[in-house]
């Protein structure tokens, strides 16, 4: 059987949408975008709420509802 490691990446992606990330170790799906008022790149939950733990990143930006 054949091990597929996934490869995760820190600081933000270029490209805004939902990833696939380990926060504290746990796996959880958050969205990522760029606020332009603030200038800054953020995390969101599911709920809405602001992540402001470590985030690391894998695959590509899936598209916001």
């Amino acid at each position: 059987m054949e091990e597929i490691i996934i490869e995760y990446h820190t600081g933000f992606p270029q490209q805004v949408g939902w990833y696939d990330v380990l926060v504290d170790g746990l796996e959880d799906r958050l969205l990522h975008r760029y606020c332009q008022m603030y200038g800054r790149h953020e995390w969101k939950d599911i709920n809405g709420c602001k992540v402001d733990r470590e985030v690391l990143w894998t695959g590509t930006a899936e598209p916001c509802p």
